[in-house]
C-alpha cells in the first residue's frame, strides 16, 4: 500500500514540475521575443540590402559596357515604350469616362409622351465651335427637324444643348443655344419669370447668351436657374438651360414698356461634348 501511495505522489510531483516548466518557458519566450525580433531584423537587413546593391551594381556595370550609340538606341526604344504606355493609359481613362457618361444616359428616363435617342458627335466647326455641330443620327433613325438635343449633368439631370436645325438621312446638324438664330422661351427663377433666349436685340459675350422681353415686375437674383417652359412643341418643359448671370437695370425712359433683358450662362459644356440625347415627342397614332 505504501508503494502504491508513493507512486501516486511521484506522478503528481512530475505533473506539477512539468506545468511549472511550461510556465517558465512561456514567460522566457515573451520576455526575449522583442529582443530576438530586433536582433534577427538587424541581422538579416544588411544581407538583403547587400544583395540589392549587388544587383544595382551589376546593372550599372552592364550599362557602362555599352557604347554611346547602343545607349542612345536603348534610350530611344525605352522612350517609345513609355510613350506607348502613356497613350494606352490615356485611352483607358477616356474609355472609363465615356463609360460613365453612357451609364448616365442609360439611367435617365424620358418624360411621359417623350422618347430619347442617343447620338454621337461626328463633326465640329472650328470657326463656329459653339453654335452648331453634326451628329450621327438622321431621318432613318426617326430624327426630325426641331427635335430637342440634350446633355446629361453629373447628377443625372437633362440639360438643353439646342435643337436639330437640319436633318439628313443618316446625320443631322444641331443648332445650339449659342446660335443667335435659335430663339425660344425660358422661365427664370422659382417664379418662372418668362423671357426669350437670343431675343431683345442684345448680343451674347464671354460664353453667355442673351435673354430679353423679361417682365420688369419680377426681379430674379443672379444665379437663379433657367429652365425650358414647354411652350415649344418639340422642347420638353422643365429642362435646365443654365443660370442667370445678371439682369439689366430697367431704363426709366422705357419703364412703361415693362420689359428688361439679361445674360445667361448655359449649363452644358461644349468643350467636353461627345454624346448627346435627342428628345422626340411621341406622334399620335392614326385611327383607322
Amino acid at each position: 500500500m505504501a508503494t502504491e501511495k508513493n507512486e501516486k505522489n511521484a506522478v503528481f510531483l512530475y505533473a506539477a514540475a512539468l506545468l511549472i516548466f511550461l510556465l517558465m518557458v512561456m514567460a522566457v519566450y515573451h520576455a526575449v521575443r522583442p529582443g530576438v525580433g530586433r536582433l534577427t531584423a538587424d541581422f538579416f537587413y544588411p544581407y538583403l540590402r547587400v544583395s540589392r546593391l549587388a544587383v544595382n551594381a551589376i546593372s550599372d556595370r552592364t550599362l557602362l559596357s555599352f557604347s554611346r550609340a547602343e545607349l542612345a538606341a536603348k534610350l530611344e526604344q525605352q522612350q517609345k515604350i513609355n510613350t506607348s504606355l502613356a497613350l494606352q493609359a490615356a485611352a483607358a481613362a477616356e474609355l472609363f469616362r465615356e463609360n460613365q457618361v453612357l451609364r448616365r444616359y442609360l439611367g435617365i428616363k424620358a418624360p411621359k409622351k417623350w422618347s430619347y435617342i442617343t447620338a454621337e458627335v461626328m463633326l465640329r466647326d472650328p470657326l463656329l465651335w459653339l453654335e452648331h455641330f453634326t451628329i450621327d443620327r438622321g431621318r432613318m433613325d426617326g430624327v426630325e427637324q426641331g427635335d430637342a438635343v440634350l446633355d446629361i449633368s453629373e447628377d443625372g439631370l437633362p440639360i438643353l444643348i439646342g435643337v436639330v436645325g437640319s436633318c439628313g438621312r443618316h446625320n443631322s446638324e444641331v443648332m445650339t443655344v449659342y446660335n443667335p438664330d435659335f430663339c425660344f422661351s425660358a422661365g427664370i427663377g422659382p417664379e418662372r419669370m418668362t423671357g426669350f433666349i437670343n431675343a431683345g436685340g442684345r448680343q451674347g459675350s464671354d460664353g453667355r447668351i442673351p435673354v430679353g422681353y423679361l417682365a420688369s415686375a419680377g426681379t430674379p437674383a443672379a444665379g437663379s436657374a433657367v429652365f425650358t417652359t414647354g411652350f415649344e412643341q418639340r422642347i420638353p418643359g422643365g429642362i435646365k438651360i443654365g443660370e442667370l448671370d445678371r439682369l439689366e437695370e430697367v431704363n426709366p425712359l422705357f419703364y412703361s414698356a415693362g420689359r428688361s433683358s439679361g445674360l445667361i450662362r448655359p449649363a452644358f459644356n461644349p468643350n467636353r461634348l461627345r454624346f448627346v440625347i435627342i428628345a422626340r415627342r411621341e406622334r399620335p397614332t392614326e385611327q383607322p
